[in-house]
């Protein structure tokens, strides 16, 4: 059950698109909401060399350092406002933190206690027509046991679920949550199987049909032919949760050079939803 959902927020636009949809979801699944900021605390071992130049004092830099602190935390406090304001308009439960540490490190352990974690596309750093993913979200999909959403460009509420499967442990990973969402959201579900031997691919969407069966649920069936990346992105619509397995059938090395899910994060506009 989606029943607690972790919202990681920084300054950059794709993080305001993602703490529309964290709240989006809280709303709609009835489920408590927990915001954090990770302050990165390796950003202050350059010290002060940068502003002062090596002929600063000590009292100086003390003096700047604790003036930066204030600063910092006046900045990080106003980054959340807005996500906290949103949540009790709509009645959400919600909960706000900032941390010091690596960013990753600290919200795959803040993530622990969620069902759901939440980021942008792109962190801070991203440069502008830059489709490489940024390190915290490269490292928490590789190592977070939640399914995890990425946002989309711009905020779109869902109007259907999108099922990339192959039949893998991670596809059947997040048919659980595919299932879930589109049953919690009432939304429609079609599963895709893109494979040159359909009769595998029937067999593979025979199992997606078999658990929206035994759940009550009623799924539509595609199987498509070509480019895993072109078929899928081809049948998505704007307002589709496109949900995929994170590693295609486990192979991790494969996805971090540029596997079939890379490729769909660094090209898809619509909200991803993943899990390994």
């Amino acid at each position: 059950m989606l029943q607690s959902i972790l919202l990681a927020v920084d300054r950059s636009p794709f993080s305001r698109v993602a703490a529309a949809y964290a709240n989006y979801l809280a709303v709609e699944l009835g489920a408590v909401l927990h915001a954090v900021h990770v302050d990165d605390t390796r950003l202050a071992e350059v010290g002060y060399y940068r502003a002062e130049g090596l002929g600063a004092t000590m009292a100086g830099a003390a003096s700047l350092s604790a003036h930066e602190s204030r600063q910092g935390k006046r900045r990080n406090d106003n980054l959340l406002r807005p996500v906290r304001v949103r949540a009790m308009a709509d009645g959400v439960s919600c909960h706000v933190r900032v941390l010091s540490g690596v960013p990753a490190r600290e919200v795959l352990s803040v993530a622990e206690n969620s069902d759901l974690i939440v980021l942008g596309r792109h962190g801070e750093s991203w440069v502008a027509g830059s489709k490489r993913l940024g390190e915290v979200v490269n490292t928490v999909l590789r190592r977070a046991t939640q399914p995890v959403l990425l946002a989309g460009t711009e905020f779109e509420s869902f109007r259907r679920v999108l099922l990339g499967f192959d039949g893998g442990k991670a596809a059947r990973g997040i048919m659980l949550y595919a299932m879930e969402l589109a049953q919690r959201l009432t939304l429609p579900i079609m599963a895709v199987s893109v494979n040159a031997n359909e009769s595998k691919a029937r067999h593979q969407l025979d199992i997606v049909e078999h658990f929206a069966d035994a759940h009550g649920l009623q799924v539509t069936t595609c199987i498509g032919s070509g480019h895993p990346v072109e078929t899928l992105l081809g049948m998505a619509q704007a307002d589709d949760l496109l949900t995929i397995g994170a590693f295609g059938e486990g192979r991790l090395h494969q996805w971090l050079a540029g596997s079939t899910t890379a490729t769909i994060l660094q090209s898809a506009p619509q909200a991803v939803l993943l899990h390994r």
